[in-house]
């Protein structure tokens, strides 16, 4: 039986993300973010990153949230012609956790009643 490692529940979400490097903020590409929570998050995207990099990571929530989280890539996979990442947030305003952790609890309600 699989039994699932990640300590926070984690919801789909569609979005658009850019990454910098964070101690000079330099864009080096953008993603699309697959799932988050608010522990973490993973997002596919065509740049290369290696284990233990740290990156800003910038994106917005319900359309109106600009959110902001420093991360390190914890795991890689390369899946056809992008690559997918796993993010530990490293730092994060404490009004950034808590709107992601509405926005988890609010898309997985959603999901709960679809047929």
């Amino acid at each position: 039986m699989f039994q699932e490692r990640r300590s926070a529940l984690r919801a789909p979400a569609g979005i658009e993300i850019e990454i910098y490097r964070p101690s000079e903020k330099i864009y080096l590409g953008k993603g699309k973010l697959l799932n988050i929570s608010s522990g973490g998050l993973n997002f596919l995207s065509e740049e290369i990153f290696f284990l233990g990099t740290h990156l800003l990571l910038k994106f917005i929530l319900w359309e109106k949230f600009l959110i902001l989280l420093s991360g390190e890539v914890i795991w890689t996979r390369r899946e056809e012609k992008l690559h997918r990442y796993g993010i530990k947030f490293i730092q994060a305003e404490i009004l950034e956790k808590e709107r992601i952790r509405k926005y988890v609890h609010t898309e997985l309600s959603k999901e709960k009643y679809i047929l």
